[in-house]
């Protein structure tokens, strides 16, 4: 803050030398500060009402796939058991130890939701990519078609690339001092409000242009924009931690980012599934996929049972854990795959794809465990 206050005490030197206005060093900094907050009000206050147009956006979204009824809509509720299936998978084979199934579910609620959550995201989405290229592949799905919604997953990485250098790096510089990053997002603040008008006219202007089939600027423009806004959202993010953190460090920042990014995840993964129902592909291929997920977590919760049996009077420990993905892949068998050989290019061997590469993800899962703690544990790096 010295360097402020050395600044004031010039301003305040140079209006009395220039125009013989005697006005103290404070007394310049109480009218910026006052004028400083007024601005960050008004910015304030249109990002209250921009969060609460988003509210209203998502409560939107929210009725509509209720009053839809989107469980009857497939594709949508296939990502929704998908995603339970593997939270389950994970969730009741954490811990290598026999339990019964409501002390399994506790523990999973209790202790180690915020690991298998974003665990079974990221596994859904990365298993959703991997089983819509192969299966569009085997079923002659255009290119152009098969590439389209991996677009959004490349947009999800460069995003996130992004948040996570422009919170990493302010937080470096700071040294972790919530008091400078504080300062950092005042600052951001004030910038964005100065450019908030100006951006909107742009943007105004690049969209009646783009209308006119003249878009040049409008790219150059959102960029810009884009830009500025992830920086707020960003160093905010950092100056929260920094805040709240016992003992902030570069190592807790980035698990504070890779949270943010299984929201993000999630939301890739449903618009990513949401792409495959609508595309113009044989209609047996959304359903080898959620098929093949099925059979994905089937075989995590089977590689993980050994140590871990979760029992449930005398039901066999193997059922617990296999029963619930097996009974959802024959109900997507009986009800959407089995009567569609005739409509779809080599179906027998995506049947065969389907099981053996759902089955591969369990040992798949084990194998690449220990390499990956190791590999980590011999980085050269040290986020502390």
């Amino acid at each position: 803050m010295s360097g402020l206050n050395d600044f004031f005490v010039m301003l305040a030197e140079a209006l009395h030398e220039l125009v013989g206005l005697d006005a103290s060093p404070e007394l310049l900094r109480g009218i910026f500060l006052i004028a400083l907050a007024g601005l960050a009000v008004a910015i304030l206050i249109r990002a209250g009402q921009a969060a609460v147009q988003v509210g209203k956006a998502a409560t939107g979204f929210v009725r509509k796939q209720v009053g839809n009824r989107f469980w009857r809509d497939a594709g949508k509720l296939a990502s929704v058991i998908s995603f339970v299936l593997l939270v389950l998978a994970y969730g009741l084979f954490w811990q290598k130890q026999t339990r019964t199934l409501d002390e399994a579910l506790l523990d999973m609620g209790r202790e180690h939701l915020a690991e298998i959550v974003p665990t079974a995201i990221l596994t859904q989405v990365v298993l959703l990519s991997a089983y819509w290229f192969i299966f569009g592949r085997l079923t002659a799905v255009p290119t152009r078609t098969l590439l389209e919604p991996y677009r959004l997953v490349v947009g999800l990485a460069i995003a996130f690339a992004w948040l996570l250098l422009a919170s990493v790096l302010p937080f470096v510089l700071a040294g972790g001092d919530s008091g400078t990053l504080g300062m950092a997002v005042l600052g951001l603040i004030t910038v964005l409000g100065l450019c908030v008008p100006l951006l909107a006219k742009s943007v105004t202007a690049a969209s009646k242009r783009a209308q006119q089939g003249k878009a040049r600027a409008s790219i150059a423009v959102a960029l810009v924009a884009l830009l500025m806004l992830t920086s707020l959202v960003a160093t905010t993010v950092a100056a929260v931690y920094a805040a709240v953190s016992s003992d902030p460090s570069v190592a807790g920042l980035v698990a504070t980012d890779f949270a943010i990014l299984t929201v993000l995840l999630l939301f890739t993964g449903y618009r990513f599934r949401a792409y495959i129902g609508q595309a113009e592909v044989p209609a047996a291929v959304p359903h080898l996929i959620d098929f093949s997920l099925a059979i994905s977590a089937c075989a995590i919760a089977l590689i993980s049972l050994p140590g871990s049996e979760v029992t449930l009077g005398g039901v066999p420990p193997v059922v617990i854990a296999a029963g619930p993905a097996l009974a959802v892949a024959a109900m997507i068998y009986i009800v959407h795959l089995r009567r569609s050989p005739q409509h779809t290019p080599r179906w027998r061997v995506c049947l065969a794809v389907a099981i053996v590469a759902g089955l591969l993800v369990g040992p798949v899962k084990a194998l690449l465990s220990a390499p990956i703690a190791a590999f980590a544990s011999i980085l050269p790096v040290n986020w502390s």
